[in-house]
C-alpha cells in the first residue's frame, strides 16, 4: 500500500498533476522592472562615457540627478513587491551565492573606513534574515547601484574605465535577479 502511494505521488509529480514551488511566485511587475532598470542604466552609463569631458557628466548635472533619484525609487519598489511574494526565507547558502560577488566591494569599503575610524569590522551575519531570495538578489542589485553612485560621487564625473565596471556588476547583479525571479516562471 505504502508503494503504491509513494509511486503514485511520484508518477503525478512528473507528470504536471501536482506541483512544487521552490522560491517566490513568479512576478511579471519585477521582471519589467529589472529590464527597464537594466536599459535606462546602460543609457546612463552610455551618455556618462560620451560626455565625460563636460558638465553633462558630472554628479550634479540634471541627467545624473534624474537618473539616481528614478532608478533608485525603482529599486525600492522592486524590494516591496519582492518582500511581499513570499515570507519564506531564503537559505543561506544560496544567498551567499547570490549576494556575495554584489557586496564584496560594499563591504570591503566599509571594513577600510570602520579600520579608518578605529572600529571593529562589521558583523554582516543576519543581514537577510526573513528576506525571500528575489529579495535578496534585488537587495544585491541595490548595493550594486549605491556602488555606482559612490564612485561617481566621489570621483565627480566616470570615466570610461569606472562606468564600464559599474556597468559589468549591474549587469551581473541584473542577471543573478532575473534568474531568480524567473525561477517559478
Amino acid at each position: 500500500m505504502l508503494r503504491s502511494l509513494t509511486v503514485f505521488l511520484v508518477v503525478a509529480t512528473l507528470s504536471g498533476c501536482l506541483t512544487v514551488q521552490f522560491g517566490e511566485p513568479y512576478d511579471k511587475v519585477i521582471d519589467d522592472e529589472l529590464n527597464s532598470f537594466q536599459k535606462s542604466t546602460a543609457e546612463f552609463l552610455k551618455s556618462m562615457q560620451q560626455n565625460s569631458g563636460n558638465a553633462k557628466s558630472s554628479y550634479g548635472s540634471d541627467e545624473s540627478k534624474k537618473y539616481y533619484a528614478s532608478s533608485s525609487a525603482s529599486l525600492s519598489n522592486m524590494m516591496l513587491r519582492a518582500s511581499l511574494l513570499s515570507d519564506r526565507e531564503c537559505p543561506s547558502q544560496r544567498v551567499a551565492k547570490i549576494a556575495t560577488p554584489a557586496l564584496t566591494p560594499s563591504v570591503e569599503r566599509l571594513d577600510r573606513a570602520e579600520a579608518g575610524l578605529g572600529i571593529s569590522s562589521s558583523n554582516n551575519e543576519g543581514t537577510f534574515a526573513g528576506m525571500n531570495c528575489s529579495t535578496v538578489a534585488i537587495w544585491s542589485l541595490q548595493e550594486t547601484h549605491k556602488n555606482l553612485e559612490a564612485d561617481h560621487r566621489e570621483y565627480g564625473r566616470l570615466s570610461a574605465g569606472v562606468a564600464q565596471l559599474n556597468g559589468l556588476s549591474i549587469d551581473q547583479s541584473v542577471r543573478v535577479a532575473l534568474t531568480t525571479v524567473r525561477a517559478n516562471k
